[in-house]
């Protein structure tokens, strides 16, 4: 007895369509990354494997999905051209710490390439010496939209730090006490 190969070539193609018709789950380079090391990689693991910071900017990886610790992500190789590239949002600067800042050179001009506003300024929580230090001036904390009310600082250490005139809440004079000539 002879084989019928017609119904076995029937079934298989049958088999490739179906197979076709099926959605193909998308999956991000960063998910096959890991899937391909064993589930979830480390930074450390997939440097070994020779993936660099320009994979995930090719990739068009946002910095938002990179779930990683701002120290792995340094040791990495991560700069700041690399987070910018990656769209990073200001909100995002509040997973850093003051080494941070310090270690990748970020400023107040490159905080502010992040379209900072006042508020997403003071939610880092960054004292008035470290702000200075960052490079931030009056005039710049104005573009953003500060003032004496809404930065969270002293008069006094507006006035000491970034030598802005801060306004002063101070009574006025009751009219008897104002001299006349």
């Amino acid at each position: 007895m002879v084989p019928d190969l017609g119904a076995r070539i029937r079934h298989s193609v049958q088999a490739v369509i179906s197979a076709r018709r099926e959605p193909v789950q998308q999956t991000s380079f960063l998910e096959r990354a890991r899937m391909a090391l064993g589930g979830k990689a480390a930074l450390s693991t997939l440097k070994l494997q020779g993936m660099l910071p320009e994979d995930f900017i090719e990739k068009q990886i946002p910095w938002s999905n990179i779930t990683y610790s701002i120290d792995d992500c340094v040791d990495f190789g991560f700069r700041w051209d690399h987070m910018v590239a990656m769209a990073i949002q200001p909100a995002d600067l509040r997973s850093f710490q003051w080494r941070h800042f310090k270690q990748l050179g970020i400023g107040s001009a490159q905080m502010m390439e992040t379209n900072m506003s006042v508020h997403d300024l003071v939610a880092l929580r960054l004292s008035p010496p470290q702000l200075r230090e960052l490079g931030w001036t009056w005039q710049q904390l104005q573009e953003i939209g500060a003032d004496a009310d809404n930065l969270n600082m002293s008069a006094q250490d507006i006035r000491t730090y970034f030598r802005g005139r801060a306004p002063s809440v101070q009574p006025s004079a009751p009219r008897s006490a104002v001299f006349e000539f």
